[in-house]
């Protein structure tokens, strides 16, 4: 009978063991660790960080790089919230040991990407130019395609033209009647009150709410907006296929290990004007365009071509 393996609580070492030692030579961690210590993170970071990196007043604060290797590694194996990422701290041995054991709080990590965030697309940048040089990325067969994010905003909140007209015009017709109500009760009353009666304050300030919202419609130069998201756009996309707020984000991929070289997020509804920078995102990062790109039929247009 085969010895059953168990867990001996109860060890002890006689020497503490290694931080180095506590994650394998293959492991993604190690990448990470090694990419952001070669990186020039005063260029990456700016003039702000070179300051704060130097500052000897104040309680000991979060170096830049071990911030960006914790945001690294969350990006890399799909953790995006902060409060997730400051559980895996603790949690997750490999992100343990990029850390050197310290377990920065979620409000540290979102106040980071908060903002770092334009540094992290430098940093992208970086990460292909690295791939190329490791012979990572071919150069040879790209393909581009975009996908539908939905927009975080309740639809319910949302305007769209047709509804609010309707709703001006009937707020209008309300108006209209209040005040013809008001006109005959003065010529039958001998003492009026001159304050605007409570009902036309309420129509009236509705109103100014839809003319207002009608008129950064205009400005937009949109048919639907979200008044808490209004970059988003009414696009057909996701899993279910409905129309929704939403943005178009588009990525470039190379056939040779699936490396990104060109991602961006737009909130144009289809693909059709997006060929053209997507190539030129690819040229800016990667020194020249792959000698074949792929897209499917929502790239076909005259222009674009």
């Amino acid at each position: 009978m085969s010895r059953e393996l168990r867990a001996d609580y109860t060890t002890q070492f006689l020497f503490p063991p290694s931080l180095e030692n506590w994650v394998k030579p293959e492991d993604p961690a190690r990448f990470i660790r090694a990419f952001v210590d070669s990186l020039d993170l005063e260029e990456i970071a700016g003039e702000e960080w070179a300051k704060g990196a130097d500052d000897p007043y104040g309680r000991p604060h979060y170096a830049f790089d071990l911030l960006l290797k914790v945001w690294l590694y969350g990006y890399v194996f799909n953790i995006r919230s902060s409060r997730k990422l400051e559980r895996a701290c603790r949690q997750m041995m490999p992100l343990v040991w990029l850390a050197g054991m310290y377990e920065p709080d979620h409000n540290t990590l979102w106040r980071f990407w908060k903002q770092y965030r334009e540094s992290l697309k430098k940093v992208f940048v970086n990460s292909v130019r690295v791939a190329i040089e490791a012979n990572l990325v071919g150069m040879v067969v790209q393909a581009v395609d975009g996908t539908k994010i939905a927009s975080a905003g309740s639809p319910k909140a949302a305007w769209h033209r047709e509804n609010l007209e309707k709703i001006l015009k009937a707020v209008d017709e309300r108006i209209e009647t209040l005040e013809r109500e008001i006109e005959m009760a003065k010529q039958s009353d001998a003492e009026v009150d001159e304050r605007l009666p409570q009902k036309l304050q309420d129509e009236a300030e509705l109103r100014a709410t839809v003319q207002q919202a009608l008129q950064t419609l205009q400005t937009a130069e949109a048919e639907h907006l979200h008044p808490h998201d209004r970059d988003a756009r009414m696009m057909k996309g996701g899993t279910a296929k409905r129309i929704e707020f939403a943005y178009n984000a588009q990525a470039v991929c190379d056939a040779s290990h699936g490396i990104v070289v060109a991602a961006d997020v737009v909130n144009e509804e289809n693909d059709q004007r997006q060929l053209g920078p997507m190539l030129e995102q690819v040229i800016e990062n990667a020194g020249r365009a792959a000698d074949e790109t792929l897209a499917d039929s929502g790239y076909d247009t005259a222009e674009s071509l």
